[in-house]
């Protein structure tokens, strides 16, 4: 500020409205022209809050955010939730993987927030100079794209620690879903919430099919009715009825549910190739 600015009028805490508009963000663009996705106090605040029970709080937790923290919903799986943990977050550089390993040795960072390119950048970087991991690093979460199989054994193998994936949207704003030591391959719904796959009609599929995921509250627990979706995309009405219905969201992700009711995410609804009246999912070839 050139000037210092005006102190704030006291504000009476019953004038706050914590699902009121509260800040806006775009969405990544990756099928078609990026959107400004609505959220509220209250939706920002859920992750970090329901991380406390999926992931119970380490003494000393250290997590470094190598991502730009320009995106809502990396501010919120990082900072925001780091803080909310009670922990201490740290803000490296991916400009280097040796770079970040040395921020994450400086720091004595105990839980890393990556996408997958970083971690074959950081097992890579290893690889090569035969330095040993470092010692204080206990966890990693990594999204924002799907992982190859062969990225996460790679990291596994010269880290020593399996990663785990999260799967969000930045309507969500952050991870509904993640993957643990036993299912590395299928996540679980965090406590917050109920993922379905359905059809076109809206119609929820049967364990084992392919379909369009969808996210809603849970209606049972601690957690019920706690969650809540993107308010709507800013000045994009007919984009918001479309992927908003009644308390859910409804996404462009496709996926499948298992018989534990886990979640395999396959791809993505405008991410198709139609082979002799066949849909074909690029991901599912990629992984194969």
């Amino acid at each position: 500020w050139p000037v210092a600015p005006e102190p704030a009028p006291d504000v009476a805490r019953d004038t706050i409205a914590p699902h009121a508009p509260a800040v806006m963000s775009p969405t990544s663009g990756t099928t078609g022209q990026p959107k400004l996705v609505v959220h509220s106090q209250h939706g920002l605040l859920w992750p970090g809050l329901v991380s406390i029970e999926a992931e119970p709080i380490e003494e000393n937790e250290r997590t470094l955010c190598a991502l730009p923290l320009t995106t809502l919903t990396l501010m919120t799986i990082g900072p925001l939730t780091a803080l909310l943990r009670g922990g201490t977050v740290v803000i490296g550089s991916t400009a280097s993987p040796a770079g970040l390993l040395n921020s994450i040795e400086k720091h004595s960072v105990t839980r890393l927030i990556a996408v997958p390119t970083l971690l074959h950048d950081l097992a890579q970087e290893l690889q090569v100079t035969g330095a040993s991991p470092p010692p204080s690093l206990r966890s990693v979460v990594v999204g924002g794209a799907g992982t190859p199989p062969d990225v996460r054994q790679r990291f596994e193998n010269v880290v020593g620690i399996r990663p785990v994936l999260s799967y969000g949207l930045s309507e969500t704003p952050t991870g509904v879903a993640r993957t643990d030591g036993e299912h590395p391959h299928r996540a679980a719904p965090v406590p917050t919430v109920r993922i379905s796959t359905v059809d076109e009609d809206g119609m929820e599929l049967p364990v084992g099919a392919t379909g369009r995921i969808r996210i809603d509250p849970t209606t049972e627990g601690p957690w019920a009715g706690t969650w809540q979706p993107m308010l709507g995309y800013w000045r994009h009405r007919d984009a918001t009825r479309a992927a908003l219905d009644g308390e859910g969201l409804l996404t462009e992700d496709l996926g499948r549910m298992d018989e534990d009711g886990r979640l395999r995410v396959v791809g993505r609804l405008t991410d198709v190739i139609v082979r002799g009246g066949t849909n074909v999912m690029p991901a599912e070839i990629e992984a194969a």
